[in-house]
């Protein structure tokens, strides 16, 4: 059996709305980041896996008039990760104006992880690093470091997602998982504020 030492990067703005979809839709609460990624390492064969640090990079919504607790909720569910769940890193990025959009845009969240994916490969935090993301933002760090660190032991990365993966990403990882409604619903819940699920 291989043993690895497996850090989690996690695109939390993008996680966090499908994750939301799925609440509305009556599949799951808001759940535990470590237990998640715990139980779907488990289940991958011949593997062991020393999970350390998760680094969560997501940006403050605002509330709306349609959705007046939307920014409660999210803080919510932040503070809860910081509390409940074991060496979660939380790193904000903002949103700015775009004029050429004519609204507000996420900025810095896809950078955030990309620099600690990078930076803990070259300190060798990892020998295992999950991105949970299907975006392509995150195609050249990943090449970056399966091109870095070639070597035996060589960095494996892979890459999962509640949704569809870019292509483009999909060649570039190791191997990508959909993260499925099971998934979610055995992770323990760490938060039931806001939406709940159907019964």
């Amino acid at each position: 059996m291989t043993k690895y030492r497996t850090c989690v990067y996690i695109d939390g703005f993008n996680f966090y709305h499908s994750i939301e979809e799925q609440i509305k839709d009556g599949i799951c609460y808001y759940p535990s980041l470590r237990m998640l990624c715990k139980n779907i390492l488990e289940s991958i064969v011949d593997q062991e896996h020393i999970l350390g640090e998760i680094h969560y990079c997501t940006a403050l919504v605002e509330s709306t008039k349609v959705d007046p607790t939307k920014l409660d909720r999210q803080k919510a569910y932040i503070s809860a990760l910081k509390d409940k769940d074991e060496d979660v890193k939380i790193h904000y990025g903002n949103f700015v104006w775009s004029r050429r959009l004519n609204r507000r845009v996420e900025k810095r969240s896809d950078v955030n992880l990309a620099v600690h994916l990078l930076n803990d490969a070259w300190l060798d935090k990892y020998n295992f690093a999950v991105i949970i993301s299907g975006d392509a933002d995150y195609l050249e760090a990943v090449r970056m470091v399966k091109k870095t660190f070639p070597g035996k032991p060589e960095k494996i990365i892979e890459v999962w997602a509640v949704g569809q993966i870019a292509n483009d990403l999909v060649g570039a990882a190791d191997k990508c998982r959909t993260i499925t409604d099971t998934d979610l619903v055995r992770a323990k819940p760490i938060a039931n504020f806001g939406f709940h699920p159907r019964r």
